[in-house]
């Protein structure tokens, strides 16, 4: 017998951010109406699939049934399929499936709204980003338990389960010139990361709105850290930062995460392809390989630095400055868009591919999500293996949401 879910009891509330008054009234007068479009006819077949999908898995006992070689490959997953079909349709309705879900969480737990920024709107992506990747994911086990992780590890600045977060007080700020400032902040307390991971940063002008910004220099003995803004037009914190953040200013910062590291790499020599203020996480992979050398580990870094004309190269100074202090680095400034340059031109991961110094690199990318798709690409096609290729997959969909490079 097909099982009929019913229809949710009527509620009445009004919800701040949740997009509306919640009801229980007609399709037609609710602005959550899109959950009432579907029929329940339909839900009832879609869940009695899934269960039916699940009563047909095979024990996961060695004997149980043939080889996993003599399986049949080309028939889908039931249980799967239908996981799938069913988020197909939530992600179908777009902001209206985030904007129901945040409308019945306040509803039922009221204490919660204070946790989430007053405008719910760039909640929805993220949420949406990651049951997508959740469900579509072809990952091995492993790489989605690290995301899981990394995904819970994120929540904790929000105390829902204990509070993780550093207050910090700008002691240094240095303008670059084409809206980019670099700010050096003292954490109160020692906050320990590893070179190439990323905070969230949150300013007392925007209270709890949080963006993503990559630590800009390796662990250091004072207990400094450095980040690379740059301003993006209509961009609330990165314009906060850039422009209205003084020394004597503090900042709030949640709990370090990424596993864009050194640990992949091995003793490997690296590649590392830059883009705009993606410089951030490489540098200090770069500034971590420099100071592991004076152990013994002399490897080469090869690093591709890439913008559009010579006054966006904003850090090349400094680059150039540990590329005089290390011999093992070589740093290869690429412009697209700037005729007049001396060095390299054309886009900078294709440069990159280009001039690969040798096969057996551990490659680290990082800067616009386009900049990183495309040189995971052609990195490939160059013969790269893709298992050494490295991103940070989810500051990548940050930043993509947020249409800057940091």
């Amino acid at each position: 017998m097909a099982l009929r879910p019913q229809p949710p009891a009527a509620a009445s509330s009004t919800v701040p951010g949740g997009g509306g008054e919640l009801s229980g009234g007609s399709p037609a007068e609710s602005p959550l109406a899109w959950s009432w479009l579907r029929t329940w006819r339909t839900d009832a077949d879609l869940v009695t699939r899934l269960r039916d999908g699940l009563r047909a898995l095979p024990d996961s006992t060695p004997e149980a049934g043939p080889p996993e070689a003599a399986r049949p490959s080309a028939a889908p997953d039931p249980p799967l399929a239908a996981i799938k079909e069913a988020f197909a349709r939530v992600a179908a309705a777009g902001d209206d499936a985030a904007a129901y879900f945040y409308a019945s969480l306040f509803l039922r737990r009221p204490g919660l709204r204070e946790l989430v920024p007053p405008a719910v709107d760039g909640q929805r992506d993220p949420l949406l980003a990651a049951l997508a990747r959740i469900v579509q994911s072809r990952s091995t086990p492993e790489e989605m338990a690290a995301y899981l992780t990394q995904l819970g590890r994120d929540h904790r600045r929000l105390a829902v389960a204990a509070p993780s977060f550093w207050t910090a007080e700008v002691v240094e700020r240095e303008e670059r010139g084409r809206a980019i400032t670099v700010l050096t902040v003292a954490p109160d307390q020692e906050l320990r990361y590893q070179a190439g991971q990323h905070l969230m940063v949150q300013t007392p002008r925007w209270p709890r709105v949080r963006r993503p910004y990559s630590i800009a220099c390796r662990p250091r003995d004072d207990g400094l850290i450095r980040l690379h803004v740059r301003a993006v037009p209509g961009g609330r914190v990165s314009s906060a930062l850039a422009f209205h953040t003084q020394p004597g200013d503090e900042l709030v910062l949640a709990a370090p995460l990424g596993t864009m590291t050194l640990q992949h790499a091995g003793d490997r020599d690296l590649l590392c392809v830059a883009g705009g203020t993606g410089l951030s996480p490489l540098k200090a992979i770069t500034e971590q390989v420099i100071k592991e050398s004076a152990a013994g580990n002399g490897r080469q870094v090869f690093l591709f630095y890439g913008a559009r004309c010579r006054e966006e190269l904003y850090d090349l100074r400094d680059l150039r400055r540990l590329a005089a202090a290390y011999d093992g680095l070589r740093v290869i400034p690429v412009t697209s868009d700037d005729p007049a340059f001396d060095g390299m031109q054309g886009n900078v991961g294709r440069v990159a591919a280009r001039y690969v110094p040798h096969r057996d690199c551990e490659a680290y990318l990082s800067g616009p999500p386009a900049m990183v798709s495309d040189t995971l690409r052609v990195l490939v096609k160059a013969g790269m293996p893709a298992r050494r290729i490295h991103f940070d997959d989810a500051l990548r969909e940050s930043r993509g949401r947020a249409g800057s490079a940091t």
